[in-house]
């Protein structure tokens, strides 16, 4: 059998005690010996732009599903027949879901490697915290789709990676000083709003996100795949991008917790922007705990002790207008008892008008339209068709945006 799944790491790493069929061996020795053709491979070109000689460790299997056993210290989580959402496996879960994308392959070959496992929150970080020192390297590659049938200037390619070479922007990138990267494992691509260009994720290529709660509502959007794969229990947490709500919109519709971190908190390099001056990227989790340590992995501050800190005196504004004139009674006596959970708790309550915000949309969405606009443009000028009708709308809109319109509005946002 030819071994395909590899890791590469600036040591050898340790396996656990579920992972078996590791051979080690440097980047050369496996080009030589094992797989002559993996040199053509867009994953090994990476390695070798960072080691011409190719002398890095790996660690190989002989399948994915070996390669993830390394992460994974004991057996997978049982699955609770009695929860409406469990099924042993992610692809099982909802056959109409469209949460995720998996090819059949993967599905025949190794279904165990998609298996729920809330381990991913908690071993996963504790596990490699231990075995990786400050400054080294774990590499694991995939590649994104964006929500669109075609990727242009990606590698058409479904390795068990989060390929740090395709988002590096230079020598002071972020994300590779990150724990998440370095503590994460991929289990699946989540499906989302085509480009993250509408609310819905209702997309044309790859089917609609259905909401796990009820298969007739929508999940919200963008960032729909990612809270409606929490909500259903396929993992413990997900990432979404947020440039107008698409991860606290999905969040919301969903029953779980996202966040829209303040701005500069999270690194953006890596993500396909809708418009760089609102771009957000930001968690995705069932709870506040699994939020906090999330979060805290994606900034490198902790946020843990936070969740049991007093709030006693903490001043919290109760929007008076612009807010709940059109919410649901029955959400909105949830909303009040949540506010009394909190003033039972200490906290001050100060009725606060922000009817001021009313106009914020139509900016947002000036300054969304107008940069979406030019990171498409090229697209648009060869493919306009292949873009989904609402995806296609939202572009062609920034046609119309003057530049005196954007300046306006990003004075406005100032």
């Amino acid at each position: 059998m030819t071994q395909q799944y590899y890791i590469a790491s600036s040591r050898e790493l340790p396996t656990g005690s579920s992972g078996k069929n590791k051979t080690v061996m440097t980047i050369r020795d496996y080009i030589e010996k094992v797989n002559p053709s993996a040199k053509d491979q867009i994953v090994m070109q990476a390695l070798l732009e960072k080691d011409p000689e190719g002398d890095q460790l790996m660690d190989i299997y002989e399948t994915e599903l070996d390669a993830a056993g390394l992460y994974v210290a004991g057996p997978m989580k049982s699955v609770d027949a009695s929860c409406p959402f469990r099924q042993p496996y992610i692809y099982q879960v909802d056959p109409d879901g469209g949460s995720f994308e998996m090819n059949d392959e993967k599905k025949l070959s190794s279904p165990e490697y998609y298996q729920c496992s809330r381990k991913c929150i908690t071993e996963l970080f504790e596990y490699l915290g231990h075995h990786l020192e400050i400054g080294e390297e774990l590499e694991l590659y995939t590649c994104t789709d964006y929500g669109f049938d075609r990727s242009w200037d990606l590698p058409n390619q479904d390795d068990l990676i989060i390929d740090l070479s395709t988002f590096q922007l230079g020598d002071n990138f972020e994300w590779k000083e990150r724990q998440l990267i370095r503590d994460s494992i991929l289990l699946g691509k989540n499906n989302l709003h085509e480009y993250a260009l509408g609310v819905t994720s209702n997309n044309p290529h790859y089917g609609p996100v259905h909401n796990p709660w009820n298969h007739e509502y929508t999940p919200g959007g963008s960032s729909g795949g990612s809270a409606a794969a929490v909500a259903a229990d396929l993992t413990a947490a997900s990432i979404g991008t947020d440039t107008g709500g698409s991860v606290r919109i999905p969040a919301a519709s969903c029953g779980v917790v996202g966040l829209k971190p303040t701005y500069n908190k999270v690194p953006t390099e890596g993500v396909f922007y809708v418009s760089w001056t609102l771009d957000h990227v930001g968690p995705i989790t069932a709870n506040m705990t699994d939020l906090a340590v999330l979060f805290s992995a994606m900034t490198k501050q902790s946020y843990l002790p936070y969740l049991n800190q007093d709030i006693r005196g903490l001043r919290v504004g109760v929007p008076s207008s612009y807010f709940n004139e059109h919410i649901d009674p029955e959400t909105y006596a949830l909303y009040l008892q949540s506010l009394e959970a909190l003033e039972s708790l200490g906290a001050i309550l100060i009725d606060t008008d922000v009817s001021f915000v009313e106009g914020n949309s139509e900016v947002s969405l000036t300054i969304a339209a107008s940069e979406a606009g030019y990171v498409h443009k090229s697209r648009m000028e060869c493919c306009l068709s292949q873009y989904g009708a609402d995806a296609r709308a939202f572009l062609e809109s920034s046609r119309d945006i003057t530049s005196l319109q954007y300046i306006e509005a990003l004075k406005t946002k100032e």
